[in-house]
């Protein structure tokens, strides 16, 4: 019986999570991480079943405290869509979860086409387009400058984390981004 060493099981996580940042899920082989990592694929498989299980490994707790935070920003009263503080809290929680892991969120919104995160990015977006809808008085369901006001905030959170600028810097652009997304947002009302 082979005893799993706690040391490489990090090193796959870390090489993986490059790896995946750098070519995506689709673009990345066991065999790419096994040479990664000065192991063999063999032994890679020891440690995690396959591809799909080593990817929900690298990103899966994040997605999860991402999307709970993401959802937890959109609940509110009716009136408090504008409010500066709500705003703030927003650019707070933001900042604070692409700060955490600029690569897993650019692995998430970018990197995971043909895994079991693909889409995302586009349900992050939908979700918004939804709450945008309902919280914007005089905003017509299906008004395709909301759908692209929902996805454009997303692009541009992919392009902060590729950035990778620092987390105070992260938190400025943050700022700028929802400053500028919550005018769209106003300006869509009539």
């Amino acid at each position: 019986m082979q005893i799993l060493k706690p040391e490489l099981r990090e090193r796959i996580l870390v090489e993986s999570e490059r790896l995946f940042y750098e070519n995506g899920f689709r673009g990345t082989s066991m065999r790419a991480i096994s040479e990664a990592t000065g192991t063999s694929a063999s032994n890679l498989y020891k440690y995690f079943g396959g591809k799909e299980e080593l990817f929900t490994e690298v990103v899966g707790g994040y997605a999860a405290r991402f999307l709970l935070g993401f959802r937890r920003s959109l609940t509110h009263p009716g009136n408090a869509e504008f409010e500066e503080k709500r705003i703030a809290d927003m650019v707070r929680g933001l900042s604070a979860a692409l700060a955490e892991s600029p690569r897993r969120f650019g692995i998430l919104l970018r990197g995971s086409k043909d895994s079991p995160y693909e889409g995302f990015g586009d349900r992050l977006a939908s979700e918004l387009e939804a709450h945008m809808v309902s919280g914007i008085p005089g905003a017509p369901s299906g008004d395709p400058l909301i759908g692209c006001l929902a996805r454009n905030l997303f692009e541009a959170l992919a392009e902060i984390a590729r950035a990778d600028t620092g987390r105070s810097e992260i938190r400025d652009q943050v700022e700028r981004l929802f400053r500028y997304h919550m005018a769209g947002m106003a300006a869509l009302g009539g």
